[in-house]
């Protein structure tokens, strides 16, 4: 079976939940949905990227995923470092207060998690991948026995309880965002299975609506939802197929920009609007992060917009 083409739901799928990360961070009405996004987003990226492989070594396919999300998060951690620096100056509190170890595996910026776990992740996937199928190259979608399949879903429910059971023990950063997103890799694994596989998509909503009706009574409500939220989206975004163009290509080349530089427009905006933040600073932040990333990606810069 060859690999499915271009689908621009995924890409407005993409675009939608960079706003809505945004939308939650800036603390807009009904944030808490805007959460649900780094679900998605870890999902579509295992996702395409399984569909992409076209059988490359290994360490080749290393390298290139290195350049994609190791340079970026290299040089928006130098950025960011400099502006606690330029903080700390400017406060007098002092360089140093504005480091902590955790930052080693993070980045100087707690949202910079997000480019090395899903550079360790989608090669993990990758090779998972390779392993269950025997093959390399082609993304050979829905080539995974039903009965793997299946272990799969029962897989996935049970990480993702696991995982966030984890959450409320409130592990120290970042493994708290690792533990969020962790179900969310093998999700991307199984959407690459699903695709083009009605009865697949529907089995893997199912099981994200049994953990939901789980969630009260184990006392996980919000955290239920939100990775309910993201997996329905990401579910949602390969089946509804919709043509890609240049306007949604466009549209989802902004996505991981945005994402990367909305802190420095938040914390900006916060010094120069009321401090009440609410839907006005939220969508200066979302709109501010959007027009630079997209300025960026017209400049000899724009690997750093990912």
């Amino acid at each position: 079976m060859k690999a499915q083409p271009r689908n621009g739901a995924t890409d407005l799928a993409r675009f939608a939940g960079a706003l809505g990360i945004v939308w939650f961070h800036a603390h807009g009405p009904g944030a808490w949905i805007g959460h649900a996004a780094l679900q998605m987003f870890m999902a579509l990226l295992i996702y395409h990227m399984l569909g992409a492989d076209r059988g490359l070594p290994l360490g080749r396919t290393a390298r290139g995923r290195a350049r994609r999300l190791l340079g970026p998060w290299l040089a928006w951690s130098a950025i960011f470092a400099a502006a606690k620096v330029a903080d700390g100056l400017i406060a007098g509190s002092g360089v140093a207060a504005e480091f902590e170890p955790w930052m080693l595996l993070a980045g100087p910026s707690l949202h910079l998690w997000f480019l090395p776990f899903a550079f360790a992740a989608g090669l993990a996937a990758l090779a998972g991948w390779r392993a269950l199928t025997g093959r390399r190259g082609e993304g050979a979608p829905g080539r995974i026995a039903p009965a793997l399949f299946a272990g799969g879903l029962l897989a996935l429910a049970v990480l993702q309880a696991a995982c966030l059971g984890a959450e409320t023990l409130e592990p120290p950063r970042p493994l708290r965002q690792w533990l969020h997103v962790a179900p969310a890799v093998l999700l991307g694994l199984l959407l690459h299975a699903a695709e083009a596989r009605p009865d697949r998509l529907v089995a893997l909503l199912a099981t994200q609506a049994g953990l939901l009706a789980a969630g009260p009574w184990a006392g996980l409500a919000l955290a239920s939802e939100q990775t309910l939220l993201g997996a329905f989206f990401a579910v949602a975004a390969v089946s509804l197929r919709l043509p890609s163009g240049d306007l949604t290509r466009a549209l989802g080349a902004l996505s991981l920009g945005i994402y990367l530089c909305h802190p420095l427009f938040a914390a900006a905006l916060a010094r120069a609007m009321p401090a009440d933040e609410g839907t006005a600073f939220a969508l200066a932040v979302a709109l501010s992060a959007t027009l630079f990333a997209a300025a960026l990606r017209a400049t000899p810069l724009r690997a750093l917009a990912a």
